[in-house]
Order: structure tokens, then sequence, then C-alpha cells
């Protein structure tokens, strides 16, 4: 999918300081959990999970969204590196090619995970195509993207 001429594309990339923050965040919220059920688990372990998780998104997403937007120049104060070796011609890429595109051209109402897609059924807000087709301009969208992902 392009972006329109002049679009900022701030907000195609997962920031740096928001993958900072997530795992201090994440932290506090499963240590709370941790003490307030007594589960036994040293609250440190959280403190790892969430940070491996937020790199893993991070990368992830800065990954698969800038390519879906055909964008390959991040920096660093951008967000979390690109990473340049995971495949783009499988079914997975093209089942998040096409996800995505739904979101947009459905105007941003659902579809909103990339990195972690469940989350948008576990929240309801995952909207299914039976025919991709019958969404309007959704075959373009996706047919660009792909190109833009393999390019």
């Amino acid at each position: 999918m392009t972006l329109k001429d002049g679009y900022n594309t701030d907000s195609v990339y997962f920031h740096t300081k928001v993958t900072l923050y997530t795992p201090v965040l994440g932290t506090l919220i499963l240590s709370g959990f941790i003490t307030l059920f007594n589960m036994g688990i040293p609250c440190w372990w959280s403190a790892v999970a969430t940070t491996i998780v937020a790199v893993v998104h991070g990368i992830l997403w800065n990954t698969l969204h800038a390519d879906s937007h055909g964008i390959d120049d991040l920096e660093f104060k951008d967000g979390l590196p690109r990473l340049s070796v995971l495949p783009r011609d499988n079914w997975m890429s093209n089942w998040i090619i096409r996800n995505h595109s739904l979101h947009h051209v459905m105007n941003g109402i659902g579809n909103f995970n990339i990195v972690f897609p469940g989350y948008d059924h576990v929240l309801g807000t995952y909207h299914y195509a039976k025919d991709i087709s019958e969404v309007p301009n959704a075959m373009e969208a996706v047919a660009t993207a792909k190109t833009q992902m393999l390019a």
C-alpha cells in the first residue's frame, strides 16, 4: 500500500521509546498480578518476559508494517531495526498483507494488529471478509502491498 504524498511516516513505525517503556509498564502489571495472586513466580521474570516480547514485537512490527507500506528507511531513533532476512513470500506474509490491507480499506475500524493478530479476535476488532473482492479497492490494495513487500 502506498502512502499519500507528504504522509508522516512516523505512524508506520513502532518507536524505540514505546518499545523501551513497554517492559517497564508490563513488569509493573505482571509483578502486581504475581504478588496479588501469590503465584510463587519470581517477579524479575516478568521483566525478562516483557522485555523479550517488546523487542520481538518492535522488530517484527517495524519489518512487517513498514514493508507492507513500502518503507525501508528506518533509523534507530524511529524504532528497532527491520529484520531483512524475514521471508516475505509465504502463506503467513500473504495473510498479514491481506489482513492489514483490509484494515486500511475499512478506514481503520479493525484488523489493527500485524504481529499478534489474535488480540483482534480477543478484543472483537477482527473483521472477516468471506470474499475479499466484495470489499471496495481491497484487491488493488493487497496487490500493491504485496509488490512493495517483495521489492
